[in-house]
C-alpha cells in the first residue's frame, strides 16, 4: 500500500510540473513572437491528452464527482477524435484560435486539480470549504458543456470547408 501512496504522490507532483512548464511555455512563445501553426494544434492535443488521465485519476481518488469527470471526458475525448478525422480523414485545413472564454474552461479543471493536490499534500491547509470546490466544479461543468455545444457547429462548418477556424 506504501507503493500506491507514492505513485499518487509522484503523478501529483508530475502533474503540477506539467501545468507549470505547459503555462510558462505558452508565456514565452508569445513573448518571444515564437507562435506556430503546429504549437497551436499541438499544445491543445497535450492538453487534452493529459486531461483525458487526470481527470479520471481524481475521480478514482474520490476528489471529484463522476458526473464531472464523464462532461469533461466527453468535450475533450470529442476535441481530440476531431483532429485525426479532419486531418487524416477529409485532409481539412484548420487554425486553432481560442477565446479567452475556451482558455477558462481548460484552466478551470486546472485549477480544481492544483487545489486538490495541495490539500493532499498540506491537509491542515483546508482552506477551500467544500462548497467553494462543489462551485468551482459546477461553474466549470457550465463551462464545458457550453464550449462543447459551440464546439460542434463549428467542427461541422470546418468538415463542410465553410469554415477554417476553431476558436
Amino acid at each position: 500500500m506504501l507503493w500506491l501512496f507514492d505513485f499518487k504522490d509522484h503523478s501529483m507532483i508530475l502533474m503540477i510540473l506539467g501545468f507549470l512548464s505547459d503555462f510558462f511555455d505558452g508565456r514565452v512563445a508569445r513573448a518571444l513572437s515564437q507562435e506556430t501553426r503546429f504549437g497551436a494544434i499541438f499544445d491543445p492535443i497535450a492538453d487534452k491528452i493529459s486531461t483525458l488521465f487526470y481527470i479520471p485519476f481524481f475521480a478514482w481518488l474520490g476528489d471529484l464527482p463522476e458526473w464531472y469527470m464523464v462532461i469533461v471526458v466527453v468535450r475533450n475525448f470529442a476535441q481530440l477524435l476531431s483532429i485525426p478525422i479532419l486531418v487524416w480523414w477529409l485532409k481539412r485545413p484548420f487554425y486553432v484560435k481560442p477565446k479567452l472564454f475556451a482558455k477558462w474552461g481548460s484552466a478551470l479543471p486546472e485549477v480544481l486539480l492544483v487545489s486538490f493536490v495541495v490539500l493532499r499534500f498540506f491537509p491542515t491547509l483546508d482552506f477551500f470549504p467544500s462548497f467553494v470546490l462543489l462551485a468551482v466544479i459546477l461553474i466549470s461543468s457550465i463551462f464545458e458543456i457550453i464550449i462543447l455545444v459551440t464546439y460542434v457547429p463549428r467542427l461541422i462548418q470546418i468538415a463542410l470547408g465553410s469554415h477554417d477556424t476553431f476558436e
